[in-house]
């Protein structure tokens, strides 16, 4: 499974927690935050972000502990809006999860190497998109609660 971080307070330090991760031994992984990926969506549709959703190939080098392809790290997990390209509306969110589960045959049971972040609860989840996303975190993801305050404030 990936690492889900989530606090309800913004500036909890998630985001930067999990970035100091991103080089390491077990699986690098990049960062993608998921308001630019409904930017991309409304710009070139699911070729803009499909991308963001596949192992990245990578040279294997001691930089990077001579892994051959590194996963991902998608910042503010149901944190963004719905988005539209061409008349077709998507939730970044949504489809991140559904195209991790569903097709996580592709990637040949390697979920654990997509993590993300999030200020939205479980119950948050629920409201917005539904039963079904919030049933599938669990097999999905090991969730840690970040606790304490605004950091940026101060």
């Amino acid at each position: 499974k990936g690492i889900w971080l989530q606090s309800k307070i913004r500036g909890s330090g998630k985001s930067t927690l999990l970035r100091c991760f991103q080089i390491n031994k077990r699986c690098c992984f990049a960062y993608q935050h998921t308001t630019e990926l409904g930017n991309k969506f409304q710009k070139s549709g699911y070729d803009g972000i499909d991308y963001f959703l596949n192992l990245i190939p990578q040279s294997a080098r001691q930089s990077n502990f001579f892994q051959t392809h590194a996963g991902w790290m998608y910042d503010e997990l149901f944190g963004e809006r719905h988005v539209n390209h061409m008349g077709t509306p998507l939730y970044p969110s949504e489809y991140i999860l559904n195209k991790l589960y569903d097709f996580s045959d592709n990637q040949k049971g390697q979920l654990w190497k997509f993590h993300c972040t999030s200020n939205a609860s479980g119950e948050d989840i629920e409201k917005i998109s539904g039963e079904t996303y919030r049933s599938r975190m669990p097999d999905m993801f090991n969730l840690i609660k970040l606790e304490g305050p605004n950091r940026r404030v101060i």
